[in-house]
């Protein structure tokens, strides 16, 4: 056993993918014994049985640029010493065998206990990704308080000046995101970008985000709240989108609304993330610009067109992720306080209406035009609202 379950198990986490290697075999025996192989001919398989992953023994050199340039010897003959050297961290290089005894000929160990994130060798350099998992680890394992030693970030600065980043593609920087977006303490994955030069490279919608105090201390202030609400993946992708160069927390952040929802697309685009993504972002942020523009003038209106712009017959969830959002966002004085807090108190409400009312019956009853079907149904649904939540009225006067 290696990797990452090893470095779980000495702190006491819960071990999530165990990952094993093997040593003193080849290809054409572990395709004999039944395993099936990852890609063509690279030494990873998967058990048909337990679905975890197996590798042979490899050595790896550098023959190229990117994380995809390199020569790999996964010959019978590779030493277990040798596999774990190439590895990128000290404590992802620790073997156990099935007897629990630990081979960690690169103090791991010892690096787990005194809370050290360090590389291996100087050949960290050769695969930029290092340079993602590196901030991805950190935050982690920042409850635990490690940090990163110096030598290490010094070389994630080299990284970055020897161009190797623009080598990742948009697709691999995106599973090492969302992992981190999965997780905890996601503002210190951004903070690590920075500090080794990077983020303006791998994000650069952020526009030098860490350069106005203001603004990084409420991005920090945010994903710390994400963090205490156990907010869903999309939710904090929204959040993260807010930061894209024309900052939520700016006055005319709303006076660019095609160019912020251009850009989001774009990101998306890019990064080729399911439709879904930009979906939810798309709505709520049309959402959150309505809220921010209304005017205390046709209360029930204002409500009912909410949940159009939501969309809300074609995804209920996204009306609890914009609840979680404004519930965020409300103590940052973007929006009218009070607006937000009636919201909270009546959308549900108003959602709970909205659903149980029979439309079909409504227009089968009444023999509506079909031309003047969609005015039909909103006026319908206004005039229950009306007659349901009359009380409504007096709450933000």
């Amino acid at each position: 056993m290696v990797g990452g379950a090893i470095r779980d198990k000495l702190l006491g986490i819960k071990i999530r993918d165990i990952d094993w290697l093997v040593v003193g075999s080849t290809y054409n025996e572990m395709i004999n014994l039944g395993y099936i192989p990852i890609g063509n001919f690279f030494p990873v398989f998967i058990n048909p049985k337990t679905k975890e992953e197996y590798a042979l023994a490899r050595k790896e050199k550098k023959n190229g640029v990117g994380y995809k340039g390199f020569y790999c010897n996964f010959s019978s003959n590779v030493t277990l010493e040798e596999d774990l050297f190439r590895r990128d961290l000290t404590i992802n290089s620790i073997a156990m065998d099935k007897y629990g005894n630990y081979y960690d000929p690169y103090n791991g160990i010892n690096d787990i206990q005194i809370r050290i994130i360090r590389n291996v060798s100087n050949y960290f350099m050769d695969d930029p990704i290092r340079l993602l998992r590196v901030a991805r680890f950190y935050c982690y394992l920042l409850d635990f308080n490690f940090y990163i030693s110096n030598n290490t970030i010094n070389l994630m600065k080299k990284i970055v000046s020897n161009g190797e980043l623009e080598y990742i593609t948009p697709e691999r920087i995106w599973i090492e995101f969302k992992k981190v977006l999965n997780n905890k303490n996601i503002y210190f994955f951004f903070s690590v970008l920075n500090n080794c030069n990077a983020i303006n490279i791998i994000f650069p919608e952020l526009n030098n985000i860490f350069n106005n105090i203001k603004i990084k201390y409420n991005f920090y202030l945010i994903f710390k709240n994400i963090d205490n609400l156990n907010c869903d993946l999309y939710i904090k992708f929204i959040f993260f989108c807010f930061f894209f160069n024309f900052t939520i927390f700016s006055k005319e952040y709303f006076i660019y609304s095609d160019l912020i929802l251009n850009e989001v697309k774009n990101f998306c685009l890019k990064f080729k993330l399911p439709n879904k993504y930009f979906f939810y972002f798309k709505k709520i942020f049309l959402v959150i610009l309505f809220i921010y523009n209304f005017n205390y003038k046709n209360l029930f209106n204002f409500l009912l067109d909410i949940f159009y712009i939501l969309d809300i017959w074609r995804d209920i969830n996204i009306i609890f992720k914009l609840l979680k959002i404004l519930f965020i966002i409300k103590n940052f004085n973007l929006i009218d306080v009070k607006i937000i807090c009636f919201l909270e108190n009546n959308l549900l409400k108003v959602y709970n209406l909205l659903i149980n009312i029979k439309i079909k019956k409504f227009i089968s009853f009444n023999k509506v035009d079909f031309k003047y079907i969609k005015k039909y149904i909103y006026e319908l649904r206004l005039l229950i609202l009306k007659k349901n939540l009359n009380y409504i009225s007096k709450i933000l006067f």
